[in-house]
């Protein structure tokens, strides 16, 4: 891939974008039956977890959300940092949450696997270098090719926080959707995001531009060729040098690189070795070793930077659609009174006020005749107070006077409130249940 083609490389719609954001919070008002997801097992969008922030006393819960599917009803489609926020605020319903881990995307439409397979494999090894990551390798497929490179850490935190800040993984989407349209996806996963979808993009930018350095650069050389070293150490018939770095070519990064480990190994003129390796890929020219296959440090440099300059501009779109979430939410009443004329206002008032008055009233009637059922056989315990609504009732008119056995003033028996009496005392107290409707 030439320098050119790099700087339009994830510029179209829907190729560059947040896949996955996990969160905490307190409640968020998913739809499970339609909307539940097994991280990576399942198709969904969100899937609650029952964990506790440590450092917190409330509850909370963990949350994993695919907005994706919310907005399109797929995995694989990104949506733009406009679409995003808005379907955000529509899943969530604009309650608080707490980004712990957001997933980074970037896809390709026009460039296959293999011809982004250098370029995505270095920015791994940077990843990996730069994070000392401890597990990270490969998946295959059944035919025997690569569906996927990944860069993790194998060890959780005892902190509860992750011991590494950042994963990669990078796709063959062919393998994996054949038919989305999708060729290769590289994943930049923020572990640590900051609490939120801003932060996150802000840190995987910062972490992008940390990676590549002269010496980092001269690291992913020497260590690839050392694998190549102890692979032809291992066994190798010298005759066959060229099928042998036909079948180990993705270990070979730069020109310069492949020209000074040919002439260590097989002690061939470098310059030479160039020709007449590709000489024998012959009908293969993706096997070809040139400047369009390999990668230079500055054309390494051009695509960090290009994968930098995306994730700002879909950021600068994440937050103008933030704005409009912003906005669209000034616009609404913080409450039922707000929308409400000043007429409808008073007379609500005038309702609350006549509720008010008949509650005070009640209260006395009921206290009054509470004092008079003292009188009442005091070896007989009235059944009502083993009622929990009887108890919440005392309970709020006069902060349980009467319902404490060591209280003198508690009466033993209220027979007069029977069930056949057409008024109970459940009903005498419900404070005129007219009123309380209207209110509602």
């Amino acid at each position: 891939m030439k320098k050119a083609e790099i700087k339009k490389l994830y510029g179209g719609k829907h190729s560059c974008g947040l896949h996955t954001l996990q969160v905490q919070a307190k409640y968020l008002p998913l739809d499970y039956a339609d909307y539940s997801i097994f991280w990576g097992q399942k198709q969904g969008a969100a899937r609650q977890t029952n964990e506790v922030r440590s450092q917190l006393t409330e509850k909370f819960y963990r949350y994993q959300l695919n907005p994706s599917i919310r907005a399109t009803g797929t995995r694989y489609t990104l949506l733009s940092g406009r679409d995003l926020a808005t379907t955000i605020a529509d899943m969530t319903e604009r309650n608080p949450y707490y980004v712990e881990r957001a997933d980074f995307a970037f896809d390709s439409f026009t460039h296959s696997y293999d011809e982004l397979r250098r370029l995505n494999k270095a920015v791994r090894w940077l990843v990996i270098d730069r994070f000392s990551l401890d597990n990270n390798g490969i998946t295959m497929d059944e035919d025997g090719s690569v569906k996927s490179m990944f860069a993790k850490s194998q060890s959780p935190s005892i902190t509860g926080k992750p011991k590494r800040p950042f994963e990669n993984e990078c796709y063959d989407k062919t393998k994996q959707y054949p038919n989305c349209g999708i060729y290769a996806r590289l994943e930049l996963r923020c572990l640590d995001a900051g609490g939120t979808i801003e932060e996150a993009a802000r840190r995987t930018i910062s972490m992008l531009g940390e990676l590549l350095t002269e010496d980092s650069y001269n690291r992913l050389i020497e260590y690839h060729s050392n694998i190549l070293r102890d692979q032809w150490h291992k066994g190798v018939k010298r005759s066959e040098w060229r099928t042998w770095f036909c079948e180990h070519q993705w270990y070979i990064f730069s020109l310069e690189q492949f020209r000074a480990i040919v002439g260590e190994l097989t002690g061939n003129n470098g310059e030479y070795a160039v020709k007449r390796y590709n000489d024998s890929c012959t009908g293969m020219p993706w096997k070809k070793l040139t400047s369009v296959t390999l990668i230079s440090r500055d054309k390494l440099s051009a695509y960090i930077e290009r994968l930098q300059a995306c994730l700002r501009a879909w950021l600068a779109d994440y937050l103008r659609g933030l704005s409009d979430v912003q906005r669209a939410g000034e616009d609404e009443p913080d409450n039922a009174f707000d929308a409400m004329s000043d007429t409808e206002i008073d007379y609500l008032a005038a309702l609350a006020a006549e509720r008010e008055e008949r509650q005070r009233e009640s209260q006395q009637a009921f206290l009054e005749y509470m004092e008079e059922l003292n009188e009442e056989d005091p070896a007989f315990t009235c059944w009502l107070y083993e009622q929990e609504w009887f108890k919440e009732i005392v309970e709020s008119i006069d902060g349980g006077k009467y319902l404490g056995e060591e209280q003198i003033n508690r009466p033993q028996c209220i027979c007069s409130f029977g069930f056949g009496n057409p008024e109970t005392l459940e009903e005498m107290c419900n404070f005129d249940a007219e009123i309380d409707s209207l209110m509602d």
